[in-house]
């Protein structure tokens, strides 16, 4: 649901009464709008019943190229939201509203409407051609609109919109990837404290729950602890994160643009103990500007693969591994195996 106070849209059902019969669409009323059509009074409590607008927009591009030709800029207005000084005719500075003409992209919708000869019943919605998908507010909206002050809204903030990707890590790690995760601090806690545990993976990693929980499987992680993930194929199986992981895979330049490479990496059974985040600096931790203590950093060069399977990584350690090469660091007959081989 929407947030009253706060300036989001909101979507509704659109009835448009016609000379004969009536046109129906799912469509979006734009925060803005909600002073000129009156309702302001409807949008007073503190949650909304109407689903708040997410600028996510699922679509079928055959139809959007038909209607964009009769409605390429679909839901017009201008926003004043702001106070520029100009000169006016006698060449005195002024202070004036001025603002952007926008376009909402959602609107398109109102290109995409069906006929229908009598008012629709409840069970018609169904079979319109728009249609809403609802879920989480934390995974569907998360704006970054203010800059946080302290004892002031956190609403809106870098904070709130960083506090909620966690909170999703949170969820993926442990429900999904079934890992043992420190308990999310509430809001209060979180902007007096910092965070519980820091996780950020390239999206090229899923980006879907369901593909990424392939590739992370079980495992602990301990209070305070951090995993950054720069990579597509990984395998991280078993493991035992008390610190700071991290793991890279350098883009690759070349004449054209810069491109991701195709390296690999395997933790089986691994533990990774260092003294991570230093948690008594003043992180930054939503423009990831963090002092660390001790890490354990994986440099994957160019067309590389490090594997790594029942061992223990102690204290800042840093592997790179050549382009074009295979690392295994193993546990045989209880001595630990390095070993590197070519491509």
């Amino acid at each position: 649901p929407r947030i009253s106070g706060h300036k989001e849209g909101i979507n509704v059902l659109k009835e448009e009464k016609q000379k004969k019969g009536f046109l129906y669409n799912i469509s979006n009323i734009e925060y803005t709008q909600f002073e000129k059509i009156n309702l302001q009074k409807v949008l007073t409590s503190d949650t909304s019943k109407y689903p708040a607008n997410t600028n996510i927009l699922f679509a079928d591009l055959n139809e959007i190229k038909k209607v964009v030709l009769s409605n390429p800029l679909p839901g017009l207005e201008i926003n004043l939201k702001n106070n520029v000084f100009v000169k006016d005719a006698n060449g005195k500075v002024v202070q004036k509203k001025a603002g952007r003409l926008e376009s909402m992209m959602q609107n398109i919708a109102d290109s995409i409407q069906d006929y229908k000869n009598e008012k629709i019943k409840k069970e018609d919605k169904k079979d319109l051609k728009t249609f809403l998908i609802l879920n989480n507010r934390n995974k569907t909206i998360s704006t970054t609109k203010n800059a946080f002050i302290e004892g002031h809204d956190f609403f809106e903030t870098p904070q709130k919109c960083f506090y909620d990707v966690l909170n999703n890590y949170h969820d993926l790690l442990g429900n999904f990837c079934k890992m043992q995760m420190p308990p999310m601090p509430d809001i209060k806690e979180f902007l007096l404290k910092g965070p519980s545990f820091i996780c950020k993976m390239n999206p090229m990693i899923g980006p879907l729950y369901s593909i990424i929980c392939q590739k992370i499987k079980g495992g602990e992680f301990f209070q305070g602890s951090e995993m950054q993930l720069e990579i597509a194929e990984v395998l991280i199986e078993n493991l035992s994160l008390k610190g700071s992981l991290i793991i890279e895979t350098p883009l690759i330049k070349n004449s054209k643009k810069d491109i991701y490479n195709t390296s690999s990496c395997v933790l089986t059974n691994v533990k990774i103990k260092n003294s991570g985040i230093d948690a008594n600096y003043k992180n930054i931790y939503w423009q990831n500007k963090i002092k660390r203590n001790q890490f354990f950093k994986i440099i994957l060069e160019e067309n590389s693969q490090f594997y790594a399977a029942n061992v223990e990584f102690i204290n800042t350690q840093e592997i790179i591994v050549p382009a074009n090469h295979k690392m295994f660091i193993l546990r045989q007959n209880n001595k630990v195996i390095y070993k590197t081989e070519k491509l």
